[in-house]
């Protein structure tokens, strides 16, 4: 089964070549990843890193003006001819098996489970060059292990949420609607997302065994994720088949 991965960037150059090393390492047979420059500054630097990635894996580098992410997913997982398609941010660093144990949930949707990591411990990986040995990553509270709970990171999570890593077959993706397609969503677009899953009875996995680590960045908070919310109270409109009830502005 074919996996299109879409991924979307703006700068963070740093955190970026971390989170591309790691999908570089995954050893799924047949996965391409779609990496879409959504209005970053550092073009340049951009094009710098992107010479030295190519021929590691299937990558391709789209670059457009910034556009807000549930369109940018919509359009580009579309268009994608995978069997199973992975939304990813481009903050996470990934195990080489994270797509070999994602597909095995088939029509499930699943979520990777995520160690956040506070901005000492990326400074230190980063110091310490982790891309060319990879064993300096053990240093790092529970090494891959989603069981670990420790003071500078969140509990083990319900994949309930999905702004980090998950996946789906195609098939679903399809049935469900993908993302609302329009420049405001609700908070975040994966509590729309949420919302609808409820609706449909619609519940999803936390991949089993692994985790991934979310790179320290400052936080940024657009407004377009304060916008009002929806609420769907049919299969039609949880599938965005037709409009549901929306909070006022």
């Amino acid at each position: 089964m074919k996996v299109s991965v879409i991924m979307s960037c703006r700068d963070r150059l740093r955190a970026l070549k971390n989170t591309l090393t790691s999908w570089s390492r995954v050893d799924y047979p047949d996965f391409e990843l779609t990496l879409i420059d959504n209005g970053s500054i550092e073009r340049d630097g951009l094009r710098d890193m992107f010479r030295g990635l190519f021929g590691l894996f299937d990558i391709h580098i789209v670059h457009q003006p910034p556009m807000a992410v549930n369109r940018l997913w919509n359009e580009w997982g579309k268009v994608s001819d995978g069997e199973y398609v992975v939304f990813a941010m481009a903050d996470e660093i990934v195990t080489p098996d994270v797509l070999t144990r994602m597909v095995a949930y088939g029509d499930q949707r699943c979520s990777v489970n995520t160690l956040f990591l506070d901005e000492a411990m990326t400074n230190a990986m980063n110091v310490l060059n982790w891309e060319k040995d990879p064993k300096v990553i053990e240093f790092l509270p529970g090494f891959w292990d989603y069981e670990y709970k420790g003071s500078n990171n969140r509990d083990k999570h319900s994949a309930e949420l999905l702004s980090h890593v998950i996946g789906w077959t195609r098939k679903q993706w399809d049935w469900f609607g993908w993302f609302r397609d329009n420049d405001r969503g609700h908070l975040w677009l994966d509590q729309d997302v949420v919302i609808r899953s409820r609706v449909l009875g619609i519940k999803s996995e936390t991949v089993d065994g692994i985790s991934c680590y979310h790179q320290w960045h400052p936080e940024i908070v657009d407004p377009r994720y304060l916008a009002p919310g929806y609420h769907p109270v049919n299969e039609r409109q949880a599938r965005l088949l037709e409009e549901s009830e929306r909070d006022e502005s």
